[in-house]
């Protein structure tokens, strides 16, 4: 019985590839949509994610799915069976992402009625201050992006995640064109309606990505997410705050988890994990100096990369800090680790001219997630380079 069930899926998702493949070979929506309505009764978000990810498997590049992404999902919509939804309480993560994509569609809307209309001094103004609160649809996207779509990852879902992400960045892109022609001509009425249908485009996306999401996307992620899943990325909303909604006041960062070494060697930080050989090889790959001296001020451990800015011999070891500074200077130590542990200042920060080279020296208080101080940490770091920088380099530069 189970593999006749596996049989007829891998039908059905090859009628779903085929069909896939003929709309990207130029056949029109009308032919397929029929051939589709013909074969397929009902499709699901995860038969949707394993199509994708199974093109992608194949060789068909990212780009091309998403070139198919709006047709497809034009085709599936009228058939999709969307998995019940249990009421979910006003501040579920869901809820907030929708209650964003409802004041979304609302500057929408207010966006079309101003770039219906002729352009004046008063209505450019509006446009630019709604664009502006368009332009938080970053935040929406990054909560997608950093809490749905890495637990829809670990599960296995690879395709919606990269197409929407894909379609995230043209939209800020569009976006940031338009917001630059605002700064750069403010109330030049013949600019801004050279991209006017540029905003007209990019509110159209936007509204498209809505619908994405919670036709697909978010039954999706009701289906596969269970509750401790929902927990940790209701933790984590709070990292993002520039949002156009606020997170509920009942949300909050996880605190940190202590710190453990478990019976296989691995170091536990709460955040990541790492073997002690890769723990001491991160510490040491640090483009910086790290020295941590403890509460009772002595120093504890220093990181020891290829390029030393200050010599430190591991002789130096649970030494007193004061003993490993000028006598005429320990005074000022003495103050600024005072200052530190006590609150009276969060950092001291140095910079200095060494041998033709800018060094930037920072000392920063250590302390848990509950206020407890645990000692000092200096930071040392050549900025020679980096005070050189100008205009910007990007990652995609590197292509």
């Amino acid at each position: 019985m189970s593999e006749l069930i596996d049989n007829n899926r891998k039908k059905q998702e090859q009628m779903l590839k085929e069909i896939i493949l003929e709309l990207h070979a130029g056949k029109s929506v009308n032919e397929v949509k029929e051939k589709f309505k013909r074969l397929i009764k009902a499709v699901g978000p995860n038969e949707i994610a394993s199509l994708e990810n199974a093109l992608m498997q194949e060789g068909i590049s990212e780009e091309e799915i998403k070139s198919l992404c709006d047709v497809h999902l034009s085709i599936f919509e009228d058939s999709l069976i969307l998995p019940e939804e249990s009421p979910k309480t006003e501040g579920h993560p869901l809820e907030v992402l929708k209650q964003e994509n409802r004041k979304l569609e609302e500057i929408a809307s207010e966006l079309r009625t101003i770039l219906a209309g002729d352009l004046n001094q008063e209505s450019a103004a509006k446009w630019q201050a709604l664009h502006r609160e368009l332009m938080k649809v970053d935040d929406h996207y990054q909560k997608k992006e950093h809490l749905l779509f890495p637990y829809l990852e670990k599960k296995g879902v690879y395709g919606p995640p990269s197409v929407m992400w894909m379609i995230h960045d043209e939209i800020r892109d569009e976006l940031k064109g338009i917001a630059k022609v605002h700064e750069e001509s403010p109330g030049d009425l013949a600019a801004l309606n050279s991209v006017k249908e540029a905003a007209l485009a990019v509110i159209k996306k936007i509204e498209d990505m809505i619908g994405k999401e919670e036709k697909v996307l978010f039954p999706l992620v009701t289906e596969k997410f269970d509750a401790n899943d929902w927990e940790e990325i209701k933790q984590s909303m709070p990292e993002f705050t520039e949002g156009l909604v606020e997170v509920p006041q009942d949300y909050k960062e996880k605190e940190q988890e202590a710190a453990s070494i478990t019976a296989e060697g691995i170091v536990d930080l709460g955040s990541g994990k790492f073997t002690i050989k890769e723990l001491a090889a991160f510490l040491n790959s640090l483009p910086l100096d790290i020295t941590f001296v403890d509460k009772n001020r002595e120093v504890r451990y220093f990181t020891e990369g290829k390029e030393r800015i200050f010599a430190r011999p591991r002789t130096v070891l649970g030494r007193k800090v004061e003993k490993c500074h000028p006598p005429e200077s320990v005074h000022i130590v003495d103050r600024i680790v005072n200052e530190l542990e006590s609150g009276k200042r969060e950092s001291a920060d140095f910079w200095i001219n060494l041998k033709g080279k800018m060094i930037y020296i920072r000392y920063l208080p250590v302390r848990t997630a509950y206020g407890e101080f645990l000692g000092v940490l200096e930071i040392t770091q050549d900025i020679t380079e980096i005070q050189k920088l100008t205009g910007e380099k990007r990652l995609l530069d590197e292509e």
